[in-house]
């Protein structure tokens, strides 16, 4: 159990929130970053025709990654920073949750 005063508890709970904002706008920007190159012509639902499943897919990926990174010896696991999968995890669950409401404002309108 873990002991705190009440100040020290809203004093973490403060950075905490700041930390997952942080992530949220990292996450962002590498959307956009990566987008510049190769989601001109192509727009993100493109990438996943087999919807929920195809991003599915992906987050599985990527949460392989974070926990083959997490047990890799430290000299192998500086090449690829764990921060880099657990934005992309992030980002692919935000596709996951605009395609839902993608799909539901379509069955919606029908």
């Amino acid at each position: 159990m873990v002991l705190r005063t009440a100040e020290e508890t809203a004093k973490l709970q403060k950075r905490f929130l700041e930390l997952c904002d942080e992530a949220s706008v990292a996450a962002q920007k590498l959307i956009i970053e990566r987008g510049k190159g190769y989601n001109v012509n192509i727009a993100i639902p493109d990438y996943f025709p087999d919807g929920e499943r195809d991003i599915f897919y992906e987050v599985h990926k990527k949460l392989m990654r974070i926990r083959s990174l997490r047990n890799a010896p430290s000299e192998h696991a500086a090449d690829a920073p764990i921060e880099d999968s657990i934005l992309d995890a992030i980002n692919y669950l935000r596709f996951m949750y605009a395609f839902r409401k993608l799909v539901a404002e379509r069955e919606a309108t029908r």
